[in-house]
This record gives structure tokens, C-alpha cells and sequence, in this order.
């Protein structure tokens, strides 16, 4: 699941010379995936262990489920926000919560940003 080597290539010569000015990407570091199921599959994959769960803000993306339990054996946790909400900085308690309530660890927090289901942009804070 590396995709094609040429591609991989042409795409660390290109992070090299725009973004990454300085550093050297080596192709063999990448993975070209397609879709946001195998990008997510693969990720938790690799930061995750069976058992463990994911913090992702409520209602969230259904696939989220199947992209984690099933093929990673990791809990997705809901936190559930107030859309209505200005500030979500409250929402850290919440996550807590659901964290505490979820019963097993918490390998990351999941931001399904900018296409979130409240439509709310992150501030940097």
C-alpha cells in the first residue's frame, strides 16, 4: 500500500524543492493512498494498537467506524459538541469525559477539519 515508486519520487522531489526547502524527502518515507478510508485505515494503523480508541468530535463521518474497528480493532469515541457553541474550548472536558467513560486508552484525537459536521473552523488556539 506505497503506491507507484515514480509517483512517490516525483512527489519527494516536489516537497523538497517547494515546501520542504533544505530537506532531503526520501521516496521510500512516502505513501500515496487514494480515498480518506485507506488514508485513515493506514494511519491509525500505524499510531495505534487493538483496543485502544480514537477521540473524534460528534456527530462525525459514519465510515469512521468501519475504517477503525473493523480493520484496526480501535474504538471510535464520540465527543459530542454544541453546535450552537461559540468556543469549543470547553469541549476538552467533554473529551476527558468520553475519554474516562470510553473504558480503554486513548491512542489520538481525530479533527475532520474543514468538512466537519458543525461546519466550525478551528481557531489556531
Amino acid at each position: 500500500m506505497r503506491g507507484i515508486s515514480e509517483l512517490r519520487k516525483a512527489l519527494a522531489e516536489f516537497l523538497t524543492s517547494t515546501w520542504m526547502k533544505g530537506i532531503d524527502i526520501n521516496p521510500d518515507h512516502l505513501s500515496v493512498l487514494s480515498g480518506a478510508g485507506s488514508v485513515i485505515d493506514m494511519l491509525y494503523h500505524c499510531i495505534s494498537e487493538p483496543g485502544q480508541g480514537v477521540l473524534i468530535p460528534a456527530p462525525y463521518y459514519p465510515a469512521f467506524d468501519n475504517d477503525l474497528q473493523i480493520r484496526n480493532q480501535v474504538s471510535a469515541i464520540p465527543v459530542h459538541l454544541d453546535p450552537k457553541q461559540q468556543d469549543y474550548s470547553s469541549s476538552l472536558d467533554a473529551a476527558a469525559a468520553a475519554a474516562a467513560a470510553a473504558g480503554h486508552p486513548v491512542a489520538a484525537v481525530m479533527f475532520t477539519h474543514p468538512d466537519n459536521p458543525t461546519g466550525r473552523l478551528y481557531s489556531r488556539k
